[in-house]
């Protein structure tokens, strides 16, 4: 699971989270969060899915439609 929290502009991260819920269920164990670089999944894609999601309008009609 990936969150990402924003600032005051709603549009700068100032925190990101990723748990492995497959051996983390309970998600007990932020994996950006826990100091260790070499356990940092890759979100760019998940970041870039959440940002296109951020500014979706709608059902697929609209300015801004969904995927």
């Amino acid at each position: 699971q990936y969150v990402e929290y924003y600032g005051d502009d709603d549009s700068t991260p100032t925190f990101l989270e990723y748990y492995d819920l497959v051996h983390d269920p309970w998600q007990l164990r932020n994996l950006l969060g826990d100091g260790i670089a070499s356990n940092d999944p890759d979100v760019t894609g998940l970041s870039a899915m959440l940002a296109q999601e951020r500014v979706c309008e709608g059902s697929g009609t609209g300015p801004t439609p969904c995927p």
